[in-house]
């Protein structure tokens, strides 16, 4: 989707490769800034018209959706009262609903680097609500599209703030090309989609939906009926592009395309899913947007073949390691940090803190994140590979397993599969808990003792039993 080309305010330190937009304030200043640096973007209530980028080819972007204008607004989340949402602050499920001119600044702090100044109105024409995150006092920190990905932005509650309740959210798995929308923790509906192309790819991280826009029906562009504007900005467009930037989850006249990594970083979806989304999903809703190793969720690495006699040499190597760093205990963090950087061949952070037993059948494939605390006798079996990120508490005996054999008893010996394993910041892995291949476990999830996990784990979510289900939203 198109977006701002603004005058931008004086830049310092870490923060001046920001992109600002200062034109957020009310929609005619944003519409008059994107009309002149040649895109075309208006609030509806100006009877404007939409020009999304990122969905396909600078020819396609620049005619058939310039005459579509946009007739309609999709879903909006219910207020919520003061008290009900200061309860919840920070659980995922508020949003802030602006009335009056917010600063969003880099840091809970009036010092702190001024990003944006937003307004009650985005620059498609449509409320702006702010995904709140966590608070900190007066201060709540928020998705918005003003920073760059994947970082928040502070702004100071005032006085007399409205909320509204997000029951929605979406996980977008990039390499199983699918779009999965939960309503209360619980999966209400599964799309397949097109992705960012692989010079152009879809950004991952945590994003907003800002707008859901519904485009006439006289005139079908390359975005089909129904666009949801996503926070996301597409930063690896090609060379001279003259579009915005502006990811959005959309319907296409190009159906063929549908599972295909054929966009410039938009998600494709059919009309009809489009249409669904719109309707259903109110700006505020948190968007996920994840990928797994390789084009594909799972791979199979046969018996006799080169890539084999490599992962067997990797598996003695890894065991080798492991007992090394067994022979530890655990006031040697030092030395086990030596050791987990030699079996994952990249250096281990400070802040890693494990108790020995520890195994890896590979670790090559194991990357680990920030203040993670991994408890005795994990098993960490990472041929399909395994990311944790940061602050993720994995408890004693938990076993992350990405490799398995085929069910067919013919090529049960001969083969073993791989899919990777991703755990989310904020994880917390109970005692004894299994994580099996193929799984993404979201930002600040709970696995109960004992589950064992064969699905996606939404965002804070707690899930338990045999197989993991859904318990509650945190």
């Amino acid at each position: 989707m198109s977006s701002g080309g603004a005058p931008t305010p004086p830049e310092h330190g870490d923060e001046a490769q920001e992109r600002h937009d200062y034109r957020a304030v009310n929609p005619r200043a944003a519409r008059a800034t994107f009309v002149l640096v040649g895109l075309i973007v208006a609030a509806v209530v100006a009877g404007g018209f939409v020009l999304l980028g990122g969905g396909g080819s600078r020819d396609r972007l620049a005619g058939p959706v310039a005459t579509s204008p946009t007739i309609d607004r999709g879903a909006e989340a219910p207020e919520l009262d003061a008290k009900t949402a200061e309860d919840r602050l920070g659980s995922g499920h508020v949003a802030l609903k602006v009335t009056h001119t917010q600063l969003l600044r880099t840091r809970p702090d009036p010092d702190g680097q001024l990003v944006a100044r937003v307004g009650r109105k985005t620059p498609y024409g449509g409320p702006n609500i702010l995904p709140i995150i966590k608070a900190r006092g007066d201060w709540i920190a928020v998705v918005s599209p003003y920073r760059k990905n994947n970082k928040i932005a502070w702004t100071k509650v005032r006085e007399g703030a409205k909320y509204v309740s997000v029951d929605y959210s979406i996980s977008i798995s990039v390499s199983r090309r699918t779009i999965v929308v939960r309503k209360d923790g619980e999966v209400v509906r599964k799309f397949g989609s097109a992705v960012g192309q692989v010079t152009h790819p879809t950004p991952l991280g945590r994003y907003a939906v800002t707008d859901g826009l519904i485009f006439s029906t006289k005139v079908r562009g390359p975005y089909g009926c129904c666009a949801l504007v996503l926070s996301a900005r597409q930063t690896k467009l090609p060379a001279h592009w003259a579009g915005g930037d502006r990811i959005a989850i959309h319907g296409t006249p190009n159906k063929q395309s549908i599972g295909l990594a054929a966009s410039l970083g938009c998600l494709r979806v059919g009309d009809r899913a489009s249409r669904w989304l719109v309707r259903k999903v109110p700006p505020g809703t948190t968007v996920l947007v994840r990928a797994l190793a390789g084009v594909f969720p799972e791979r199979t690495i046969k018996a006799r073949t080169p890539e084999s006699s490599v992962m067997v040499a990797g598996v003695e190597r890894a065991f080798a390691l492991c007992e090394r760093l067994n022979r530890l205990g655990y006031a040697d963090q030092s030395e086990i940090r030596g050791l987990v950087a030699e079996l994952t061949g990249r250096p281990a952070n400070e802040s890693l803190r494990l108790v020995p037993p520890f195994w890896s059948d590979c670790g090559a494939n194991l990357r680990i994140g920030e203040r993670v605390f991994i408890n005795h006798g994990c098993t960490v079996n990472d041929l399909g590979g395994i990311t944790i990120g940061d602050d993720v508490m994995i408890g004693p005996n938990v076993q992350l397993i990405s490799s398995g054999h085929p069910t067919d008893p013919e090529r049960r010996r001969r083969e073993v599969v791989v899919a990777e394993i991703r755990i989310g910041r904020g994880v917390w892995i109970g005692a004894g808990a299994t994580v099996l291949q193929g799984v993404d476990v979201g930002d600040d999830a709970v696995i109960a003792a004992g589950a064992v996990v064969t699905r996606d784990v939404a965002p804070r979510t707690l899930v338990a039993g045999v197989p993991a289900r859904a318990i509650k939203q945190l």
